[in-house]
């Protein structure tokens, strides 16, 4: 299925897991849905237009019905399967493979390692997938992906009119991603920001605690973009008392908040999973331990008197 597109193979993996393919469609709408893609509509496992499938069409679908899915659907659908199936790359990298007698030579022509020189013009440095298609509506279509220096990227290409057009304007696009964009550290592990690294703390030997970055934030950007990200730091009110304070005993390290990189740019590229807003753990430098019983008393009455002096000298104003 994925070296060759082999459209039965696809049809009885649907029929092994589902019981049918009609089945296995609804299990794809679903997990669809379930991924947060918007524009989509699935009507069997193979990719092709139910009307070319006679009278086998999957049971509960449209006959005319068309598989339907956006490129940026289709890049987090890649981008899933990659992350979560990594091993789904030691089969879509094979360029030729051997099965029960015969030679099947994988449809994504830019897999280095192609030993036929008609797709030696097609090689891709790094690129070990994804999966090549083709439909009337959507022309010659292919997800790529590559790894360079640790980078990944994800390309989709649609409504090209050639085979081998779709593989040129892939390397247009992943050269671009890897000549403009970079893996950049914007948060150090331990940042803090001046006048809001310092909370409040009651009960406690010390009266505040610093706070920083658990964490690094590192991020893909463009070149020349870094001075237009800044990170806030966010306290969770959960972790505060009514006054706004911490509560002593506190260990080093005791995530209070998050740190959450901000963009103030002009070219905000957004982000292709929903929610996937970039954040690290906003925890305590140092420890802080609770007072003796005999010092809580003292702020105790100490508490008390500054309440009641603030009250009294309310009567008078």
């Amino acid at each position: 299925m994925v070296i060759n597109s082999d459209n039965a193979t696809t049809i009885a993996l649907a029929e092994l897991i589902a019981g049918s393919e009609g089945e296995f469609v609804k299990m794809m709408n679903a997990k669809a849905k379930e991924l947060g893609m918007k524009d989509y509509e699935f009507v069997n496992s193979t990719g092709l237009n139910n009307s070319s499938l006679g009278e086998n069409y999957p049971e509960g679908t449209d006959p005319n019905g068309e598989n339907m899915m956006s490129a940026r659907d289709t890049a987090k659908l890649a981008y899933h399967l990659v992350k979560d199936y990594r091993e789904v790359l030691e089969v879509s990298s094979i360029p030729v493979k051997e099965f029960e007698g015969n030679t099947m030579i994988n449809w994504n022509w830019m897999l280095p390692g192609h030993e036929s020189q008609n797709f030696k013009q097609y090689s891709y440095k790094g690129l070990d997938g994804l999966k090549t298609g083709h439909t009337d509506l959507a022309g010659y279509t292919f997800t790529g992906t590559a790894e360079r220096d640790g980078q990944r990227l994800i390309s989709v290409v649609m409504r090209t009119d050639s085979i081998g057009a779709r593989f040129f304007e892939t390397a247009k696009l992943l050269d671009y991603g890897f000549n403009n964009f970079s893996k950049t550290t914007l948060v150090e592990a331990g940042y803090q920001v001046e006048g809001e690294s310092s909370i409040p703390v009651a009960k406690g030997k010390e009266e505040s605690v610093s706070v920083e970055a658990g964490q690094a934030i590192e991020k893909v950007i463009k070149e020349g973009e870094e001075e237009n990200y800044s990170a806030k730091f966010e306290v969770s009110e959960e972790a505060l008392n009514d006054n706004g304070e911490l509560v002593a005993p506190i260990e080093a390290g005791t995530e209070v908040g998050k740190v959450v990189l901000t963009y103030e740019g002009e070219e905000d590229f957004g982000h292709l999973v929903d929610g996937d807003q970039i954040s690290v753990p906003l925890v305590t430098s140092d420890g802080v331990e609770k007072s003796n019983w005999f010092v809580l008393m003292l702020q105790a009455i100490g508490d008390f008197f500054v309440d009641l002096f603030g009250s009294i000298k309310g009567l008078f104003n």
